[in-house]
């Protein structure tokens, strides 16, 4: 389970506002670092759909969440 400690920092680190997306990822390879006693996972991604708006954006991106050591 990530502790609050981890969460309250990596999301410091990001816009407030939550977004629901589907995101069309690339070949790139993403990638992991230890981040306090958690794991900040990355995927790069080419384009992605805003669900609530049904609006596509094409462009270069990275989507970036935490994952227990566990998991």
């Amino acid at each position: 389970m990530i502790s609050n400690k981890d969460f309250n920092a990596f999301e410091s680190e990001y816009q407030k506002e939550e977004k629901e997306i589907l995101v069309l990822t690339s070949d790139s390879a993403g990638g992991a670092c230890k981040f306090y006693d958690s794991w900040d996972c990355s995927k790069y991604f080419l384009a992605y759909v805003d669900v609530s708006s049904n609006e596509m954006k094409k462009g270069d991106g990275r989507i970036n969440w935490l994952i227990s050591e566990e998991e």
